[in-house]
């Protein structure tokens, strides 16, 4: 009837390793847990109920609730701190049982919280939950009462969105005066229902919360007897999102008195899961004895399940492997024997060596995780064994530090915890089950991180950690290979590259060093370049590596520039000499730099307009360049026989027909020609 915890821990230790060579840390060993009773933590008087760990400004204790009355012989009066060696009350204490504590910052710090069956802390009525502050109980507003008795049965920490909020559920039926049924919020001021609270189930009442979220955002769950919440059916659990209640599948359902007494999250066994734990024979019409896992979409059984119901739940790792632990009034889990507190791994259930036994109603009501000199699960219940060794109501689930040998200068002592080894010895603890049998333990030697190339003298194998190499009797400036980073090495001078070399080994005028870096992923890589010509824009770039010119019509020429590339990547066209009339293709404009030359891009000679021909003379009907007595029978073929018959006097028409013939200007060649013909043959040229 205590709020379930989650939470994952990892406890590991080394195997000691011996040897003369260089040695690569194992990995670290599962260590073997066990049960601690009186001889770690003094008993109480009767049922330990609620456990809980809080500072109250003297250090983290361990606090527990219950119906005891005497801790270690101490008058406590159903609520007590554990400071390590002594048990303690709490003022007054209550005059009845405590069922639940949570720690609670309401805005003004963290302090302690009890629930439970108590009406009264000393003098002072309270009315089934008071704080605590170190110093003195005070109540909340005027407390819980109900028809039947008004206990509050757990005390849990939600946060709705409008900030973090203490809730209650047990069998009240008012908060503060105001109905609230069977569940209520105390935000620090005042007490508020949750709705129309839980109804139905005859002895209705709330058995345990916790705080579950399932992708969609936190939630506030509350198990119990009801069968309504908020006035929905919600068989036995649902959950409160700050403004309305849901249901878990068709919830739970049994035989006789059936309802959930224990929930847990447990994201680390079986993915992201809520567990319910109770008196039941099914779950969500799936058959699940006492115990089951909600995925976020349906409920499913754990193996066998347990015999009768569960208490508490907590998720523990008592080596490499989270499990869930649960505690509760079953004695056996899955098919073999388990007295009152088992462990799941996601595929079987497994028993706590001898568990705890006590007589007929023995139990295990709460489980806390717990960290002091090494992870430890602190056992809660009704109980005077475990394992068969005495332990009064109270008990601890660890893993023992493990033994091994102590170095001392030139001294080896054997058998001691590494703690005691090097806070009481002042030592080197060579590590878990090592001895001072092997010559070899207490050697020291050269520790190599090669992830970050950190290198320590005179070190231990043990404390060699991690990927670290251990060199036995070496000193870290002896280590071949030595302990520093290699690199790429490029010669830019060359463009060559070698990979895995030392900076040391890279030293030359053009070479470069790229601390852990592979030649391959060198940027910019350590390759030549040269000119990129491409013919198709005859664009030209300098300083362009190989992969990089590729294209159709793109050439690329190894250690030159663009300057120096022959032929040149530029264009070429035609060049005409207007002064003798001849022209030339493929030349380069600078090529083409001649008094009388004239160059034309990307243009063949053919092409040229105006054509690279010396211009038609008026009157040069043979189309020889002069004008005299030649050219009278082409201008007659002209005059007499037109274009056709002048094309096979004249040069194959190489001048232009009108010009040559047309003497007198009318655009027209006839006889009105012959006159001014007459007149430019005889002078020498036509005016």
């Amino acid at each position: 009837m205590i709020p379930p915890r989650t939470s994952i821990a990892v406890l590991t230790f080394g195997a000691m390793w011996c040897s003369t060579s260089v040695l690569v840390w194992p990995a670290q060993a599962e260590c073997e847990p066990g049960w601690l009773g009186e001889s770690e933590i003094t008993g109480v008087s009767s049922t330990v109920a609620a456990l809980a760990k809080w500072d109250d400004g003297s250090g983290l204790a361990l606090y527990a609730g219950g119906a005891f009355e005497t801790a270690g012989g101490v008058d406590v009066q159903h609520v007590a701190k554990w400071d390590g060696t002594t048990w303690s009350p709490l003022g007054p204490g209550f005059n009845d049982s405590v069922q639940t504590l949570v720690v609670f910052d309401d805005g003004s710090g963290a302090v302690l919280y009890a629930g439970g069956l108590f009406s009264h802390a000393g003098e002072l009525e309270v009315s089934h939950v008071a704080r605590w502050d170190g110093t003195s109980w005070s109540p909340l507003g005027s407390g819980m009462s109900g028809a039947v008795g008004g206990d509050v049965n757990v005390l849990a920490v939600y946060d709705d969105g409008n900030g973090a909020a203490l809730y209650a559920t047990g069998t009240f039926d008012t908060a503060g005066g105001v109905p609230a049924n069977q569940i209520a919020k105390w935000d620090g001021e005042a007490w508020t229902p949750l709705g129309d609270g839980l109804q139905g189930g005859g002895f209705t009442f709330g058995d345990a919360l916790t705080v579950y979220d399932d992708g969609s955002g936190p939630k506030l769950v509350v198990g119990g007897t009801f069968l309504y919440a908020g006035g929905a059916p919600a068989m036995r659990i649902a959950a409160w999102d700050g403004t309305s209640w849901s249901a878990f599948g068709t919830g739970m359902f049994g035989t006789g008195f059936v309802y959930v007494s224990a929930l847990g999250v447990g994201d680390e066994i079986d993915g992201p899961a809520l567990y319910a734990s109770g008196s039941f024979t099914a779950a969500g019409g799936q058959p699940a004895n006492n115990v089951a896992r909600w995925d976020g979409t349906g409920w499913h059984p754990l193996g066998a399940g347990v015999s009768d119901r569960g208490y508490d739940f907590e998720v523990y790792t008592d080596g490499l492997q989270p499990v869930l632990y649960l505690g509760g009034a079953f004695t056996t889990a899955g098919d073999g024997p388990a007295n009152h507190i088992a462990k799941w791994d996601g595929t079987q259930w497994t028993p706590l060596d001898g568990g705890v036994a006590g007589g007929t109603f023995a139990n295990v009501q709460d489980l806390l995780l717990w960290q002091a000199d090494e992870l430890e699960l602190i056992v809660g219940g009704y109980f005077t064994t475990a394992d068969g060794a005495p332990a009064d109501n109270i008990a601890k689930w660890r893993c023992n530090p493990p033994l091994g040998a102590c170095c001392l200068d030139a001294d080896c002592v054997p058998d001691v915890t590494e703690e005691h080894c090097e806070a009481d010895l002042g030592g080197l603890f060579a590590g878990p089950e090592s001895t001072c049998d092997d010559p070899t333990v207490c050697d020291l030697g050269a520790c190599c991180d090669r992830a970050d190339f950190a290198c320590v003298d005179n070190v231990l194998l043990y404390d060699c950690l991690g990927p670290a190499e251990w060199s036995e009797l070496i000193a870290c400036a002896d280590l071949d290979p030595p302990c520093l980073p290699t690199g790429a090495c490029c010669d830019w001078s060359t463009s060559a590259c070698q990979d895995d070399v030392y900076a040391a080994d890279c030293f030359g005028p053009q070479q470069e060093w790229s601390e852990l870096m592979a030649c391959a992923d060198l940027a910019p890589p350590c390759l030549p370049t040269g000119t990129c010509c491409d013919w198709s824009t005859l664009a030209c770039q300098d300083d362009v590596y190989a992969a990089d010119c590729f294209g159709p019509q793109q050439e690329w020429s190894e250690l030159m520039a663009c300057a120096n590339l022959d032929p040149p990547c530029l264009p070429t066209g035609a060049c005409c000499n207007w002064a003798t009339y001849t022209c030339d293709d493929g030349v380069y404009e600078a090529d083409c730099q001649g008094p009388d030359e004239e160059w034309s891009e990307l243009v063949l000679c053919t092409e040229l307009d105006p054509p690279c021909e010396a211009p038609t003379l008026v009157g040069d009907s043979n189309c020889d360049g002069s004008i005299d007595f030649f050219d009278i029978d082409c201008f007659i073929a002209a005059v007499t026989g037109g274009e056709a018959a002048w094309l096979d006097c004249s040069l194959l028409g190489e001048c232009d027909f009108l010009v040559a013939n047309d003497v007198n200007g009318d655009g027209l060649v006839n006889f009105f020609d012959i006159d001014p013909f007459v007149v430019c043959i005889t002078s020498g040229g036509c005016p």
